[in-house]
């Protein structure tokens, strides 16, 4: 499961997974676990020292049909209630603490984000904004789509103003993104952030592209 992005298995994949084995590499060498099905394994994982509900130190926990190991679980409460503290805080000039903005292909998410950007930096142009995306891939690609998303919205706010929008005033709105590792000052050496909840991000507001591969 971890190889494939995901933290955690459910109790049906992982009996699906013990029977594919099984027929890789024969029955024999796995035994009856490849005939056990999701209910099996949940008695098994529940009745074994090594298996908790996330209260215990135990190496692994089994929550809601979940199987994950400890430090997933941890790291998955931890960001659950920073979203939890984001989501509540008050609106201020029109940003909410956390925002979501989702969408097929081509349904205005890149627009509707340029043209947010375009307006806060026209009413708040001090306003510190930082573009990241989970890998240098999708950081090229935010880096070029909200540039012309930007020059479009730009162009059309100084067309709808009869010249009355200066060009100047949109021109500081950022454009270039970079990866969540570079902007959090990720040091392979020691594997850490230099930016965390102690030293935390100088920007007023931060957009991530692509956070379904965070």
């Amino acid at each position: 499961a971890v190889r494939e992005g995901h933290s955690a298995i459910t109790l049906d994949q992982l009996a699906s997974d013990v029977t594919d084995a099984a027929a890789v590499v024969g029955a024999e060498q796995i035994g009856d676990i490849a005939d056990w099905d999701a209910g099996a394994w949940g008695d098994v994982l529940v009745a074994s020292p090594l298996v908790g509900d996330g209260e215990a130190s135990t190496p692994l926990v089994l929550r809601d049909d979940l199987l994950q190991f400890k430090r997933y679980f941890d790291a998955e409460a931890r960001i659950a209630e920073r979203v939890l503290e984001l989501a509540a805080m008050p609106t201020v000039a029109g940003i909410a603490g956390l925002s979501i903005v989702t969408g097929g292909p081509g349904t205005g998410k890149t627009t509707f984000v340029a043209r947010k950007l375009v307006e806060l930096r026209a009413s708040q142009p001090g306003l510190r904004v930082a573009l990241a995306a989970p890998t240098g891939k999708a950081a090229a690609r935010l880096t070029e789509s909200i540039g012309l998303r930007i020059a479009e919205v730009s162009r059309e706010a100084t067309k709808a103003t009869k010249g009355a929008a200066q060009s100047d005033l949109f021109a500081p709105a950022p454009t270039e993104a970079r990866t969540l590792h570079r902007l959090l000052g990720y040091s392979p050496g020691n594997d850490r952030y230099r930016r965390n909840a102690i030293d935390p991000l100088e920007d007023d507001l931060v957009i991530v592209d692509e956070t379904s591969m965070v």
